[in-house]
């Protein structure tokens, strides 16, 4: 069981976490901001895009072939 203090602490966190904008949030902002309020919904879209691309490629497995830095 999780005890009191250690719960209220992880709730702190998750509130805290969730309340401040993450980076996607700031690009919508500011694209509506520059372009107006057409363009951000447009960005949000593509934003979103983006990121399901991603994930589909790493649940492929694709990912870059490139030389390994921990190579010897």
């Amino acid at each position: 069981m999780i005890d009191l203090g250690r719960l209220i602490a992880f709730c702190a966190m998750s509130l805290l976490l969730s309340a401040v904008p993450g980076l996607s949030v700031l690009f919508a902002v500011g694209r509506a901001l520059a372009l107006g309020r057409r363009a951000a919904p447009a960005s949000v879209f593509g934003n979103a895009l983006g990121g399901f691309v991603l994930i589909v490629g790493v649940a492929l497995g694709v990912g870059w072939k490139g030389p390994s830095l921990y190579s010897t």
